[in-house]
């Protein structure tokens, strides 16, 4: 029964190094997962950041140039004069001056209003008084702040944008001059960038209700990332900004206001659904200074999550198997190491049977040899104790043995005296029952 157990605990101290090793292997995995997937996530974060930057800074140039052209044409003083006492024969001149600004190909038209917003002044004659008071970025303007608006044209049916700048003389708003931009150039820049990136970055541009002017995806231009309330939709209706277009959201966000609150000029983690399955995007939003836009950078790295995912299976399956082994090879090792103990064990039960023949191996250069040779001079002494015993009971059985002898002797002559005894009474029986007889 005893080796049985020593045997049942080599067995459970191997079962045991198996499942802690294993255990131990999952739990590294499992954090070292955790560690590298979050390590991608800071790093992607900080280059979708640095990338945002670069691309508002570009955007943002490209309606600065147009702004500059515009406010030193504000700052003409033929222009000045023609607003505050407009007349005929001064119209084509002016109008040759916006026309060669035209010509720098920064604006398809440039008008000149007045303080009611009409134009007295165009690069192009067919917008010659018309009212464009109800334009956001004259009613900006006529404030005395620059302006940047985009809308579909009232003429042109095209969406552009509108850069407004308040003319001033001696410190007094006069009127403003305001240029509209083909907006076909940020788009292009935007698929060109994309292109550039491998389309592993899509960008967007939204207006300041959320509504997506530009995109990598032509089918999201004039929706929305989040549902649009009535009352947004009454101020688009009012300012003309999108003419009919029907304004559909994709529902990225369930709000637009809270994206704007909480994740602004920063990266976070979003997981988008999509028709071919849920995408991990990374998913930038940053203003464009001085605009009413902002820039969104989406970064899809589902491969690269995908990529870690396998790594580190895969990796984690050779420290399993590194893990298993090694905690196999210890088993062996502790399971050879109790070797000795169960033959300790198996000389103590033929100990406990009487037998002393066998000895412990006293050659193991460890604590078991020690033990092994303790054990050893614990059965010599047991030897000892026994022939000291056995001689003990040896000699006193011999002294048993001649008391059994004496005891013996003296029986049998005892019993001799008895038997003459009962001799003498027989015979004197008889001579008794003689005398009787004669008488």
């Amino acid at each position: 029964m005893k080796t049985k157990r020593i045997q049942s605990l080599s067995f459970r101290i191997i079962t045991y190094i198996v499942f802690f090793f294993t255990l131990f292997g999952a739990i590294f995995i499992f954090f070292y997962y955790i560690t590298i997937r979050q390590t991608l996530l800071s790093e992607q974060k900080k280059l979708s950041e640095v990338y945002a930057d670069h691309y508002v800074t570009n955007i943002y140039e490209l309606f600065d140039n147009p702004h500059q052209e515009l406010a030193g044409i504000a700052q003409n003083l033929q222009i000045i004069d023609f607003i505050q006492a407009p007349q005929k024969d001064q119209e084509s001149n002016i109008s040759e001056i916006l026309k060669y600004s035209n010509n720098l190909k920064l604006f398809d038209v440039i008008n000149i209003l007045d303080q009611k917003g009409i134009a007295i002044a165009s690069s192009n004659s067919k917008n010659l008084g018309i009212d464009y008071s109800f334009r956001p970025y004259f009613q900006e303007s006529i404030q005395g702040k620059a302006s940047i608006y985009g809308a579909i044209g009232m003429t042109s049916n095209v969406y552009s944008y509108y850069i407004a700048i308040p003319i001033y003389q001696n410190e007094k708003i006069i009127g403003i001059i305001s240029g509209s931009m083909n907006a076909d150039q940020f788009q292009n820049y935007l698929l060109k960038e994309a292109a550039a990136r491998n389309n592993q970055i899509m960008f967007k541009i939204l207006d300041d209700y959320g509504v997506i002017v530009h995109s990598c995806d032509p089918s999201e231009v004039f929706s929305s990332v989040a549902p649009l309330s009535p009352e947004t939709l009454a101020i688009f209706k009012k300012e003309q900004r999108y003419s009919n277009q029907s304004l559909n959201s994709i529902g990225l966000v369930p709000d637009f206001s809270f994206l704007q609150n909480q994740y602004l000029d920063q990266t976070y983690f979003l997981n988008q659904i999509t028709s071919q399955g849920s995408n991990k995007i990374l998913f930038n939003i940053n203003q464009i200074p001085n605009t009413r836009y902002y820039l969104v950078l989406e970064t899809d790295i589902t491969q690269n999550i995908q990529s870690i995912d396998f790594s580190v299976m895969r990796q984690g399956l050779m420290i399993l198997g590194m893990l298993f082994c090694m905690s196999i090879l210890l088993g062996i090792i502790i399971s050879k190491t109790l070797e000795p103990l169960r033959k300790i064990t198996f000389i103590a039960n033929r100990i406990a049977s009487g037998h002393y023949e066998l000895q412990a191996d006293e050659t193991i250069d460890n604590e078991i040899g020690t033990l092994a040779g303790a054990f050893n001079k614990m059965i010599n002494k047991l030897l000892v104790l026994r022939e000291n015993e056995e001689q003990k009971v040896l000699f006193q059985t011999q002294k048993l043995n001649n008391k059994v002898l004496q005891l013996e002797k003296l029986n049998r002559a005892m019993i001799g005296r008895e038997l003459k005894m009962l001799d003498l009474k027989q015979r004197l029986y008889k001579f008794e029952n003689q005398d009787k007889n004669a008488e």
